[in-house]
């Protein structure tokens, strides 16, 4: 498991967890949006037996992801895991009006990173002036770019995508709730259950 992920949940604490879950998104996929909220109700029941972090990936299709991973750096950075995540739901909440390739197509560079500094500060906190200008700088880039470059060595294609125990998992599917993954035997439930 990568560093370069950021740990949901109480997961850094359980160090001795059946499953370590490695979960791949991108902000500007509805699939991903699908996949990060109903694994939420995997993370809510299994949470004391699963590790999971979370990586924000940005697909070539998604012309606006990567910028929104950066953004997520920069938040990272000033508010931690919580602030983090808080800016993950609040960008895949936005995600048709703000992140979608046909909202952004005709939008410039500054506008996109003013419409994520107001979700970041909206959602998280974050202070909206000099933002624009940290998402430029390598410090916040650097770690969005490791975070695709880790992807691609694992030799994720697309998202969301999923690593259990250190294997991909391909046939994890976005609409999979917390039932889906005990019957596919992803997540095993446990045996008093």
């Amino acid at each position: 498991m990568s560093n370069l992920g950021v740990w949901m949940g109480k997961s850094e604490e359980n160090k001795a967890a059946e499953y370590e879950i490695e979960a791949f998104y991108d902000l500007g996929c509805p699939y991903s949006r699908k996949a990060y909220n109903n694994f939420q109700t995997v993370l809510a029941k299994h949470g004391d037996r699963i590790r999971v972090r979370a990586y924000l990936i940005a697909l070539p299709v998604h012309y606006s992801a990567f910028l929104a991973a950066v953004a997520a750096q920069v938040v990272l950075a000033e508010k931690g895991a919580e602030g983090f995540f808080k800016f993950v739901e609040a960008a895949f909440k936005a995600q048709e009006e703000l992140l979608f390739n046909d909202k952004t197509l005709d939008k410039t560079r500054a506008e996109m990173l003013a419409a994520l500094a107001g979700i970041a500060s909206d959602a998280a906190g974050v202070d909206k002036e000099g933002f624009a200008a940290k998402c430029e700088e390598w410090t916040f880039k650097g770690p969005a770019f490791k975070v695709w470059q880790y992807s691609v060595a694992r030799g994720l294609g697309g998202t969301p995508k999923y690593i259990i125990n250190g294997f991909v998992n391909s046939a994890i599917q976005s609409a999979w709730g917390v039932d889906e993954w005990e019957k596919n035997g992803v997540v095993v439930a446990a045996k008093n259950e």
